[in-house]
Protein backbone atom coordinates (compact mmCIF):
# COMPACT_ATOMS: atom_id res chain seq x y z
CA UNK A 1 0.00 0.00 0.00
CA UNK A 2 2.98 2.28 0.50
CA UNK A 3 4.69 3.48 -2.68
CA UNK A 4 8.41 2.72 -2.61
CA UNK A 5 10.89 5.58 -3.10
CA UNK A 6 14.54 4.72 -3.71
CA UNK A 7 16.73 6.34 -1.08
CA UNK A 8 19.13 7.47 -3.81
CA UNK A 9 16.42 9.04 -5.94
CA UNK A 10 16.66 12.49 -4.41
CA UNK A 11 14.62 14.10 -7.22
CA UNK A 12 11.60 11.92 -6.52
CA UNK A 13 11.91 12.57 -2.80
CA UNK A 14 12.23 16.33 -3.40
CA UNK A 15 9.18 16.27 -5.70
CA UNK A 16 7.17 14.47 -3.04
CA UNK A 17 8.17 16.97 -0.35
CA UNK A 18 7.31 19.90 -2.62
CA UNK A 19 3.99 18.32 -3.57
CA UNK A 20 2.94 18.26 0.07
CA UNK A 21 2.59 22.04 0.18
CA UNK A 22 -1.07 23.06 0.10
CA UNK A 23 -1.90 26.37 -1.51
CA UNK A 24 -5.17 28.14 -0.77
CA UNK A 25 -7.01 28.76 -4.04
CA UNK A 26 -7.84 32.27 -5.22
CA UNK A 27 -11.56 31.40 -5.20
CA UNK A 28 -11.43 30.58 -1.49
CA UNK A 29 -9.41 33.72 -0.74
CA UNK A 30 -11.91 35.92 -2.60
CA UNK A 31 -14.88 34.35 -0.81
CA UNK A 32 -13.23 34.66 2.58
CA UNK A 33 -12.18 38.24 1.88
CA UNK A 34 -15.82 39.17 1.28
CA UNK A 35 -16.86 37.52 4.55
CA UNK A 36 -14.17 39.37 6.51
CA UNK A 37 -15.13 42.74 5.03
CA UNK A 38 -18.80 42.04 5.74
CA UNK A 39 -18.06 41.21 9.39
CA UNK A 40 -15.86 44.32 9.73
CA UNK A 41 -18.70 46.47 8.43
CA UNK A 42 -21.83 44.77 9.78
CA UNK A 43 -20.43 42.91 12.82
CA UNK A 44 -23.03 40.81 14.70
CA UNK A 45 -25.60 41.07 11.92
CA UNK A 46 -23.15 39.60 9.39
CA UNK A 47 -22.12 36.86 11.84
CA UNK A 48 -25.76 35.84 12.31
CA UNK A 49 -26.33 35.68 8.55
CA UNK A 50 -23.32 33.43 7.98
CA UNK A 51 -24.14 31.21 10.96
CA UNK A 52 -27.62 30.65 9.50
CA UNK A 53 -26.21 30.13 5.99
CA UNK A 54 -23.40 27.70 6.86
CA UNK A 55 -24.54 26.07 10.11
CA UNK A 56 -28.32 26.21 9.66
CA UNK A 57 -28.79 27.94 13.02
CA UNK A 58 -30.64 31.19 13.64
CA UNK A 59 -28.37 32.39 16.43
CA UNK A 60 -29.70 35.22 18.59
CA UNK A 61 -26.89 35.33 21.15
CA UNK A 62 -23.38 34.02 20.50
CA UNK A 63 -21.95 33.86 24.00
CA UNK A 64 -22.36 30.67 26.02
CA UNK A 65 -23.76 31.53 29.44
CA UNK A 66 -22.60 29.92 32.66
CA UNK A 67 -25.95 28.15 32.86
CA UNK A 68 -25.53 26.72 29.34
CA UNK A 69 -22.00 25.63 30.17
CA UNK A 70 -23.04 23.85 33.36
CA UNK A 71 -25.96 22.12 31.64
CA UNK A 72 -23.68 20.87 28.88
CA UNK A 73 -21.03 19.62 31.31
CA UNK A 74 -23.62 17.61 33.24
CA UNK A 75 -24.08 15.46 30.13
CA UNK A 76 -20.43 14.38 30.05
CA UNK A 77 -19.42 10.81 30.78
CA UNK A 78 -17.62 10.65 34.20
CA UNK A 79 -14.85 8.46 32.75
CA UNK A 80 -14.27 11.03 30.02
CA UNK A 81 -13.98 13.76 32.65
CA UNK A 82 -11.40 11.76 34.63
CA UNK A 83 -9.33 11.15 31.50
CA UNK A 84 -9.48 14.84 30.57
CA UNK A 85 -8.37 15.88 34.05
CA UNK A 86 -5.32 13.61 33.83
CA UNK A 87 -4.52 14.85 30.32
CA UNK A 88 -4.90 18.48 31.44
CA UNK A 89 -2.46 17.89 34.32
CA UNK A 90 0.09 16.28 32.00
CA UNK A 91 -0.21 19.15 29.51
CA UNK A 92 0.04 21.75 32.28
CA UNK A 93 3.13 20.13 33.82
CA UNK A 94 4.90 20.01 30.44
CA UNK A 95 4.13 23.62 29.57
CA UNK A 96 4.99 24.95 33.04
CA UNK A 97 8.56 23.92 32.31
CA UNK A 98 8.55 26.17 29.20
CA UNK A 99 8.03 29.42 31.10
CA UNK A 100 10.74 32.03 30.61
CA UNK A 101 11.99 34.80 32.87
CA UNK A 102 13.22 38.23 31.90
CA UNK A 103 16.71 39.45 32.68
CA UNK A 104 18.60 42.64 33.52
CA UNK A 105 22.21 43.45 32.69
CA UNK A 106 23.93 45.99 34.93
CA UNK A 107 26.68 47.92 33.16
CA UNK A 108 29.13 50.66 34.14
CA UNK A 109 28.15 54.28 34.96
CA UNK A 110 24.65 53.32 36.08
CA UNK A 111 23.70 51.95 32.66
CA UNK A 112 21.37 48.99 32.68
CA UNK A 113 19.38 47.15 30.06
CA UNK A 114 17.18 44.13 30.02
CA UNK A 115 14.29 42.18 28.67
CA UNK A 116 10.79 41.64 30.05
CA UNK A 117 8.67 38.60 29.26
CA UNK A 118 5.01 39.59 29.15
CA UNK A 119 1.87 37.55 28.42
CA UNK A 120 -0.46 38.60 25.62
CA UNK A 121 -3.56 40.36 26.88
CA UNK A 122 -6.08 38.26 24.97
CA UNK A 123 -6.10 35.16 22.78
CA UNK A 124 -8.76 33.60 20.55
CA UNK A 125 -8.92 29.82 20.15
CA UNK A 126 -10.73 28.22 17.22
CA UNK A 127 -12.13 24.74 17.90
CA UNK A 128 -13.66 22.87 14.92
CA UNK A 129 -17.23 21.58 15.14
CA UNK A 130 -19.32 19.63 12.70
CA UNK A 131 -19.53 15.83 12.86
CA UNK A 132 -16.35 15.47 14.93
CA UNK A 133 -15.46 17.09 18.22
CA UNK A 134 -11.96 17.88 19.45
CA UNK A 135 -11.77 18.48 23.20
CA UNK A 136 -8.03 17.77 23.04
CA UNK A 137 -7.59 20.84 20.80
CA UNK A 138 -9.13 22.95 23.53
CA UNK A 139 -6.54 21.73 26.04
CA UNK A 140 -3.60 22.05 23.66
CA UNK A 141 -4.42 25.67 22.79
CA UNK A 142 -5.86 27.04 26.04
CA UNK A 143 -3.54 25.51 28.63
CA UNK A 144 -0.27 26.98 27.23
CA UNK A 145 -2.01 30.37 27.03
CA UNK A 146 -3.17 30.01 30.63
CA UNK A 147 0.32 28.97 31.78
CA UNK A 148 1.80 31.98 29.95
CA UNK A 149 -0.45 34.26 32.00
CA UNK A 150 -2.97 35.33 29.35
CA UNK A 151 -5.89 36.83 31.25
CA UNK A 152 -8.55 36.62 28.53
CA UNK A 153 -8.81 33.33 26.62
CA UNK A 154 -11.70 33.33 24.14
CA UNK A 155 -12.97 30.17 22.44
CA UNK A 156 -15.09 30.10 19.28
CA UNK A 157 -16.67 26.92 17.97
CA UNK A 158 -19.51 26.22 15.51
CA UNK A 159 -22.89 25.42 17.09
CA UNK A 160 -24.77 22.20 16.40
CA UNK A 161 -28.20 22.21 14.75
CA UNK A 162 -29.78 23.03 18.12
CA UNK A 163 -27.53 26.05 18.56
CA UNK A 164 -25.45 24.40 21.30
CA UNK A 165 -21.85 23.29 21.80
CA UNK A 166 -20.80 19.70 22.43
CA UNK A 167 -20.69 18.73 26.15
CA UNK A 168 -17.13 17.39 25.83
CA UNK A 169 -15.95 20.70 24.32
CA UNK A 170 -17.68 22.55 27.16
CA UNK A 171 -15.93 20.45 29.81
CA UNK A 172 -12.53 20.85 28.16
CA UNK A 173 -12.99 24.62 28.08
CA UNK A 174 -13.95 24.65 31.74
CA UNK A 175 -10.84 22.83 32.98
CA UNK A 176 -8.47 24.59 30.55
CA UNK A 177 -9.16 28.09 31.87
CA UNK A 178 -11.18 29.49 28.93
CA UNK A 179 -12.68 32.88 29.85
CA UNK A 180 -15.37 33.28 27.18
CA UNK A 181 -17.06 30.87 24.75
CA UNK A 182 -18.93 31.90 21.60
CA UNK A 183 -21.09 29.72 19.36
CA UNK A 184 -19.73 30.77 16.00
CA UNK A 185 -17.47 29.11 13.45
CA UNK A 186 -15.97 29.51 10.00
CA UNK A 187 -14.25 32.53 8.50
CA UNK A 188 -16.80 34.79 10.21
CA UNK A 189 -15.54 33.65 13.63
CA UNK A 190 -11.95 34.49 12.70
CA UNK A 191 -13.04 37.93 11.43
CA UNK A 192 -14.98 38.56 14.65
CA UNK A 193 -11.94 37.68 16.77
CA UNK A 194 -9.67 39.89 14.68
CA UNK A 195 -11.87 42.99 14.30
CA UNK A 196 -14.47 42.67 17.06
CA UNK A 197 -18.25 42.92 16.95
CA UNK A 198 -20.90 44.18 19.34
CA UNK A 199 -20.84 40.79 21.09
CA UNK A 200 -17.24 39.67 20.64
CA UNK A 201 -14.31 41.84 21.67
CA UNK A 202 -11.22 41.52 19.45
CA UNK A 203 -8.12 39.58 20.56
CA UNK A 204 -4.37 39.86 20.04
CA UNK A 205 -3.73 36.38 18.63
CA UNK A 206 -5.73 33.55 17.07
CA UNK A 207 -4.75 29.89 17.31
CA UNK A 208 -6.33 26.55 16.53
CA UNK A 209 -7.07 24.31 13.52
CA UNK A 210 -9.91 24.62 11.03
CA UNK A 211 -10.99 23.93 7.47
CA UNK A 212 -9.59 25.67 4.40
CA UNK A 213 -11.87 28.69 4.94
CA UNK A 214 -10.69 29.11 8.51
CA UNK A 215 -7.07 28.76 7.35
CA UNK A 216 -7.63 31.39 4.64
CA UNK A 217 -9.24 33.76 7.15
CA UNK A 218 -6.31 33.37 9.57
CA UNK A 219 -3.91 34.10 6.72
CA UNK A 220 -5.82 37.25 5.76
CA UNK A 221 -6.19 38.73 9.26
CA UNK A 222 -2.51 38.16 10.09
CA UNK A 223 -1.00 41.57 10.74
CA UNK A 224 -4.14 42.85 12.43
CA UNK A 225 -3.63 40.01 14.89
CA UNK A 226 -0.99 37.34 15.28
CA UNK A 227 -1.72 33.71 14.39
CA UNK A 228 -0.11 30.40 15.29
CA UNK A 229 0.37 28.88 11.82
CA UNK A 230 -1.41 27.88 8.62
CA UNK A 231 -1.57 24.13 9.13
CA UNK A 232 -1.58 21.76 6.17
CA UNK A 233 -2.70 18.11 6.06
CA UNK A 234 -1.43 15.91 8.88
CA UNK A 235 1.66 13.75 8.41
CA UNK A 236 3.65 11.05 10.17
CA UNK A 237 7.03 9.52 9.45
CA UNK A 238 7.98 6.29 11.22
CA UNK A 239 11.61 5.17 11.41
CA UNK A 240 11.60 1.48 12.31
CA UNK A 241 14.26 -1.17 12.72
CA UNK A 242 13.84 -4.92 12.30
CA UNK A 243 12.57 -5.40 15.88
CA UNK A 244 9.62 -3.02 15.52
CA UNK A 245 6.17 -4.63 15.64
CA UNK A 246 4.64 -4.31 12.12
CA UNK A 247 1.12 -4.19 13.57
CA UNK A 248 2.08 -1.22 15.74
CA UNK A 249 3.82 0.51 12.82
CA UNK A 250 0.74 0.06 10.61
CA UNK A 251 -1.59 1.33 13.33
CA UNK A 252 0.46 4.46 13.82
CA UNK A 253 0.63 5.16 10.09
CA UNK A 254 -3.16 4.77 9.89
CA UNK A 255 -3.63 7.11 12.89
CA UNK A 256 -2.71 10.00 10.57
CA UNK A 257 -3.92 8.59 7.24
CA UNK A 258 -7.48 8.45 8.57
CA UNK A 259 -7.49 12.23 9.18
CA UNK A 260 -7.63 13.35 5.59
CA UNK A 261 -7.20 11.94 2.04
CA UNK A 262 -4.24 14.36 1.76
CA UNK A 263 -2.61 13.16 4.99
CA UNK A 264 0.82 11.63 4.55
CA UNK A 265 2.14 8.42 6.12
CA UNK A 266 5.79 7.51 5.49
CA UNK A 267 7.76 4.46 6.63
CA UNK A 268 11.57 4.63 6.56
CA UNK A 269 13.15 1.36 7.64
CA UNK A 270 16.28 -0.76 7.54
CA UNK A 271 14.28 -4.00 7.15
CA UNK A 272 12.76 -5.30 3.90
CA UNK A 273 10.89 -7.97 5.85
CA UNK A 274 9.33 -5.39 8.16
CA UNK A 275 8.27 -3.24 5.20
CA UNK A 276 6.42 -6.18 3.63
CA UNK A 277 4.72 -7.07 6.92
CA UNK A 278 3.64 -3.44 7.46
CA UNK A 279 2.05 -3.29 3.99
CA UNK A 280 0.10 -6.46 4.75
CA UNK A 281 -0.97 -5.08 8.15
CA UNK A 282 -2.11 -1.81 6.54
CA UNK A 283 -4.42 -3.71 4.18
CA UNK A 284 -5.77 -5.88 6.98
CA UNK A 285 -6.36 -3.07 9.50
CA UNK A 286 -7.79 -0.47 7.11
CA UNK A 287 -10.32 -2.94 5.66
CA UNK A 288 -12.34 -3.01 8.89
CA UNK A 289 -12.11 0.66 9.89
CA UNK A 290 -14.99 3.18 9.51
CA UNK A 291 -12.76 5.61 7.55
CA UNK A 292 -11.56 2.92 5.14
CA UNK A 293 -12.04 5.10 2.03
CA UNK A 294 -10.12 8.05 3.50
CA UNK A 295 -7.26 5.78 4.67
CA UNK A 296 -6.95 4.08 1.30
CA UNK A 297 -6.92 7.41 -0.57
CA UNK A 298 -4.29 8.82 1.77
CA UNK A 299 -2.03 5.75 1.55
CA UNK A 300 -2.45 5.52 -2.23
CA UNK A 301 -1.56 9.16 -2.93
CA UNK A 302 0.70 10.11 -0.03
CA UNK A 303 1.80 6.85 1.56
CA UNK A 304 5.52 6.26 0.94
CA UNK A 305 8.24 3.85 2.04
CA UNK A 306 12.02 4.06 1.87
CA UNK A 307 14.48 1.24 2.54
CA UNK A 308 17.83 2.29 4.00
CA UNK A 309 21.01 0.57 5.16
CA UNK A 310 21.34 2.32 8.52
CA UNK A 311 19.25 4.23 11.03
CA UNK A 312 21.48 7.25 10.38
CA UNK A 313 20.39 7.16 6.71
CA UNK A 314 16.77 6.94 7.83
CA UNK A 315 17.14 10.03 9.99
CA UNK A 316 18.82 11.97 7.16
CA UNK A 317 15.75 11.33 4.99
CA UNK A 318 13.47 12.33 7.85
CA UNK A 319 15.37 15.61 8.27
CA UNK A 320 14.80 16.34 4.57
CA UNK A 321 11.06 15.70 4.93
CA UNK A 322 10.80 17.60 8.27
CA UNK A 323 7.67 15.71 9.36
CA UNK A 324 4.98 16.92 11.72
CA UNK A 325 5.19 13.67 13.73
CA UNK A 326 8.31 11.52 13.83
CA UNK A 327 8.38 8.09 15.51
CA UNK A 328 11.71 6.47 16.36
CA UNK A 329 10.55 2.86 16.63
CA UNK A 330 14.09 1.61 17.19
CA UNK A 331 16.14 0.05 19.94
CA UNK A 332 17.67 2.72 22.23
CA UNK A 333 16.09 5.76 20.52
CA UNK A 334 17.97 8.15 22.85
CA UNK A 335 21.15 7.31 20.90
CA UNK A 336 19.69 8.90 17.77
CA UNK A 337 17.74 11.86 19.14
CA UNK A 338 20.56 14.37 18.65
CA UNK A 339 20.69 13.45 14.95
CA UNK A 340 17.08 14.60 14.49
CA UNK A 341 17.15 18.22 13.34
CA UNK A 342 13.72 18.76 11.76
CA UNK A 343 10.55 17.39 13.34
CA UNK A 344 7.49 18.87 15.02
CA UNK A 345 7.42 16.24 17.76
CA UNK A 346 9.42 13.04 18.28
CA UNK A 347 7.90 9.85 19.72
CA UNK A 348 10.58 7.55 21.07
CA UNK A 349 10.60 3.77 21.32
CA UNK A 350 8.41 0.86 20.31
CA UNK A 351 5.47 1.76 22.55
CA UNK A 352 5.16 5.56 22.30
CA UNK A 353 2.35 5.79 19.79
CA UNK A 354 1.60 9.13 18.12
CA UNK A 355 -1.93 9.21 19.55
CA UNK A 356 -0.65 9.42 23.13
CA UNK A 357 0.96 12.74 22.20
CA UNK A 358 -2.23 13.90 20.50
CA UNK A 359 -4.39 13.36 23.56
CA UNK A 360 -2.70 12.52 26.83
CA UNK A 361 1.07 12.58 27.19
CA UNK A 362 1.51 16.32 27.74
CA UNK A 363 3.44 17.48 24.68
CA UNK A 364 1.50 19.78 22.37
CA UNK A 365 -0.20 18.37 19.30
CA UNK A 366 -0.36 21.69 17.41
CA UNK A 367 2.68 21.11 15.20
CA UNK A 368 4.29 22.52 12.05
CA UNK A 369 3.33 20.73 8.82
CA UNK A 370 4.38 20.64 5.15
CA UNK A 371 8.08 20.75 5.91
CA UNK A 372 7.85 23.89 8.06
CA UNK A 373 9.40 22.02 11.00
CA UNK A 374 12.66 23.19 9.39
CA UNK A 375 12.02 26.61 10.91
CA UNK A 376 8.87 26.41 13.05
CA UNK A 377 8.07 25.00 16.47
CA UNK A 378 5.23 23.27 18.20
CA UNK A 379 2.65 25.48 19.88
CA UNK A 380 3.74 26.28 23.40
CA UNK A 381 3.99 28.96 26.06
CA UNK A 382 6.30 31.02 23.80
CA UNK A 383 3.39 31.51 21.39
CA UNK A 384 1.47 33.46 24.02
CA UNK A 385 4.16 35.84 25.24
CA UNK A 386 5.93 38.90 23.92
CA UNK A 387 9.37 40.18 24.84
CA UNK A 388 10.03 43.83 25.50
CA UNK A 389 13.51 45.31 25.98
CA UNK A 390 14.36 48.32 28.14
CA UNK A 391 17.38 50.57 28.48
CA UNK A 392 18.58 53.19 31.01
CA UNK A 393 21.42 55.72 30.60
CA UNK A 394 22.63 58.21 33.20
CA UNK A 395 24.01 61.72 32.82
CA UNK A 396 27.43 60.26 33.59
CA UNK A 397 27.11 57.96 30.58
CA UNK A 398 26.06 60.86 28.39
CA UNK A 399 29.17 62.76 29.43
CA UNK A 400 31.31 59.75 28.60
CA UNK A 401 29.84 59.68 25.10
CA UNK A 402 30.46 63.41 24.87
CA UNK A 403 34.18 62.74 25.47
CA UNK A 404 34.06 60.14 22.72
CA UNK A 405 32.58 62.87 20.53
CA UNK A 406 35.58 65.11 21.25
CA UNK A 407 37.97 62.32 20.37
CA UNK A 408 36.05 61.49 17.17
CA UNK A 409 34.25 64.67 16.12
CA UNK A 410 33.32 63.25 12.70
CA UNK A 411 32.03 59.93 13.96
CA UNK A 412 28.37 60.01 12.85
CA UNK A 413 27.41 56.94 14.94
CA UNK A 414 28.60 58.70 18.11
CA UNK A 415 26.70 61.86 17.19
CA UNK A 416 23.45 60.01 16.55
CA UNK A 417 23.87 57.96 19.72
CA UNK A 418 24.32 61.14 21.74
CA UNK A 419 21.23 62.62 20.10
CA UNK A 420 19.20 59.53 21.00
CA UNK A 421 20.42 59.59 24.60
CA UNK A 422 19.43 63.25 25.03
CA UNK A 423 16.05 62.60 23.41
CA UNK A 424 15.41 59.75 25.88
CA UNK A 425 16.32 62.15 28.69
CA UNK A 426 13.78 64.60 27.10
CA UNK A 427 16.53 67.14 26.51
CA UNK A 428 15.13 67.91 23.07
CA UNK A 429 17.17 71.10 22.51
CA UNK A 430 20.49 69.26 22.86
CA UNK A 431 19.19 66.26 20.90
CA UNK A 432 18.20 68.64 18.11
CA UNK A 433 21.75 70.05 17.92
CA UNK A 434 23.21 66.59 17.46
CA UNK A 435 20.56 65.49 14.93
CA UNK A 436 21.24 68.62 12.83
CA UNK A 437 24.97 67.86 12.99
CA UNK A 438 24.27 64.30 11.82
CA UNK A 439 22.03 65.59 9.01
CA UNK A 440 24.84 67.82 7.74
CA UNK A 441 27.03 64.72 7.52
CA UNK A 442 24.31 62.46 6.06
CA UNK A 443 21.92 64.69 4.05
CA UNK A 444 20.51 61.67 2.22
CA UNK A 445 19.41 59.97 5.46
CA UNK A 446 15.58 59.91 5.47
CA UNK A 447 15.23 59.19 9.18
CA UNK A 448 16.89 62.40 10.28
CA UNK A 449 14.22 64.88 9.02
CA UNK A 450 11.66 62.92 11.01
CA UNK A 451 13.82 62.88 14.17
CA UNK A 452 14.58 66.59 13.84
CA UNK A 453 10.91 67.36 13.27
CA UNK A 454 9.95 65.26 16.31
CA UNK A 455 12.34 67.21 18.55
CA UNK A 456 10.95 70.50 17.23
CA UNK A 457 7.38 69.31 17.81
CA UNK A 458 8.24 68.32 21.39
CA UNK A 459 9.36 71.95 21.86
CA UNK A 460 6.05 73.13 20.31
CA UNK A 461 7.97 74.65 17.36
CA UNK A 462 5.29 73.33 15.03
CA UNK A 463 5.98 75.50 11.97
CA UNK A 464 9.63 74.41 11.89
CA UNK A 465 8.58 70.81 12.55
CA UNK A 466 6.16 70.92 9.62
CA UNK A 467 8.96 71.94 7.26
CA UNK A 468 10.92 68.83 8.30
CA UNK A 469 7.93 66.55 7.79
CA UNK A 470 7.12 68.14 4.40
CA UNK A 471 10.75 67.45 3.44
CA UNK A 472 10.36 63.80 4.43
CA UNK A 473 7.11 63.58 2.45
CA UNK A 474 9.00 64.92 -0.58
CA UNK A 475 11.86 62.41 -0.10
CA UNK A 476 9.54 59.39 0.19
CA UNK A 477 6.42 58.53 -1.80
CA UNK A 478 3.25 57.84 0.20
CA UNK A 479 5.05 58.26 3.53
CA UNK A 480 2.32 57.63 6.08
CA UNK A 481 4.77 58.42 8.89
CA UNK A 482 5.25 61.93 7.45
CA UNK A 483 1.51 62.40 6.81
CA UNK A 484 0.68 61.40 10.37
CA UNK A 485 3.20 63.92 11.76
CA UNK A 486 1.98 66.68 9.37
CA UNK A 487 -1.61 65.97 10.37
CA UNK A 488 -0.87 66.23 14.08
CA UNK A 489 1.36 69.33 13.90
CA UNK A 490 -1.16 71.04 11.64
CA UNK A 491 -3.97 70.19 14.05
CA UNK A 492 -2.26 71.40 17.24
CA UNK A 493 -1.19 74.62 15.50
CA UNK A 494 -4.79 75.37 14.48
CA UNK A 495 -4.54 74.41 10.78
CA UNK A 496 -7.55 72.10 10.93
CA UNK A 497 -8.28 71.94 7.19
CA UNK A 498 -4.66 71.04 6.38
CA UNK A 499 -4.75 68.43 9.14
CA UNK A 500 -7.95 66.96 7.68
CA UNK A 501 -6.41 66.70 4.19
CA UNK A 502 -3.53 64.62 5.47
CA UNK A 503 -5.69 62.46 7.74
CA UNK A 504 -7.93 61.70 4.75
CA UNK A 505 -4.84 60.49 2.86
CA UNK A 506 -3.98 58.16 5.75
CA UNK A 507 -7.56 56.88 6.08
CA UNK A 508 -7.51 55.88 2.42
CA UNK A 509 -4.52 53.59 2.98
CA UNK A 510 -3.64 51.90 6.30
CA UNK A 511 -5.22 53.80 9.20
CA UNK A 512 -4.76 53.04 12.88
CA UNK A 513 -7.42 53.63 15.52
CA UNK A 514 -5.53 56.80 16.55
CA UNK A 515 -5.77 58.11 12.98
CA UNK A 516 -9.56 57.84 13.10
CA UNK A 517 -9.49 59.52 16.52
CA UNK A 518 -7.32 62.45 15.39
CA UNK A 519 -9.29 62.88 12.17
CA UNK A 520 -12.40 62.99 14.35
CA UNK A 521 -10.82 65.76 16.41
CA UNK A 522 -10.10 67.75 13.22
CA UNK A 523 -13.66 67.25 11.94
CA UNK A 524 -15.03 68.31 15.34
CA UNK A 525 -13.11 71.58 15.39
CA UNK A 526 -14.09 72.23 11.77
CA UNK A 527 -17.70 72.05 12.95
CA UNK A 528 -18.55 68.86 11.01
CA UNK A 529 -20.27 66.99 13.82
CA UNK A 530 -21.68 64.24 11.62
CA UNK A 531 -18.22 63.43 10.20
CA UNK A 532 -16.67 63.60 13.66
CA UNK A 533 -19.22 61.10 15.01
CA UNK A 534 -18.53 58.75 12.09
CA UNK A 535 -14.77 58.91 12.64
CA UNK A 536 -15.07 58.43 16.41
CA UNK A 537 -17.22 55.38 15.69
CA UNK A 538 -14.46 53.99 13.44
CA UNK A 539 -11.89 54.70 16.17
CA UNK A 540 -14.03 52.78 18.67
CA UNK A 541 -14.33 49.83 16.30
CA UNK A 542 -10.62 49.71 15.45
CA UNK A 543 -9.52 50.06 19.08
CA UNK A 544 -11.56 46.98 19.95
CA UNK A 545 -13.97 48.38 22.52
CA UNK A 546 -15.57 51.57 23.83
CA UNK A 547 -13.46 51.66 27.01
CA UNK A 548 -10.17 51.80 25.06
CA UNK A 549 -11.57 54.57 22.87
CA UNK A 550 -12.66 56.61 25.88
CA UNK A 551 -9.19 56.28 27.44
CA UNK A 552 -7.63 57.65 24.23
CA UNK A 553 -10.19 60.45 24.00
CA UNK A 554 -9.69 61.50 27.63
CA UNK A 555 -5.95 61.99 27.01
CA UNK A 556 -6.80 64.56 24.32
CA UNK A 557 -9.67 66.25 26.13
CA UNK A 558 -7.62 69.09 27.65
CA UNK A 559 -6.00 69.87 24.29
CA UNK A 560 -9.39 69.92 22.51
CA UNK A 561 -10.73 72.40 25.05
CA UNK A 562 -7.64 74.58 24.56
CA UNK A 563 -7.95 74.52 20.76
CA UNK A 564 -11.69 74.86 20.53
Amino acid sequence: MLTRINKNNTQELAAFIAGRNQEISSDVLIQVSKIIEDVKENKDEACRRYTKQFDGVDQKAFRVTEKELDEAIQQCDPDFCKAMQKAAKNITDFHQAQRQKGYRLQKEMGIYLGQRVLPLESVGIYVPGGRAQYPSSVLMNAIPAHVAGVKRIVMVTPPDKQGKIHPNIAYAAKIAGVSEIYKIGGAQAIAALAYGTQSIQSVDKITGPGNIYVAAAKKMVFGKVDIDMIAGPSEILVIADEEADPEYVASDLISQAEHDPMASAILVTTSQALLEKVNAALQRQSAVLPKKDIIEASLRDYGKSVLCDTIEECIAISNAVAPEHLELMVKEPEMYLDLVKNAGSVFMGYYTCESIGDYFGGTNHVLPTSGTARFSSALGVDAFIKKSSYLHYTQEAIEAYRKADVLKPDHVWTIRHLATCHRQLRDFATALEYYRKAEAMQPENRNLPFLIGSCLAEQERYEEALQCFFKLDFMENDCIKAWRAIGWCSFVSGKFEQAMRYYNKILALKPLSTDYLNAGHAALLLGNMEKAAELYGKATSESGNRETFLEMFDKDKEMLIKLG
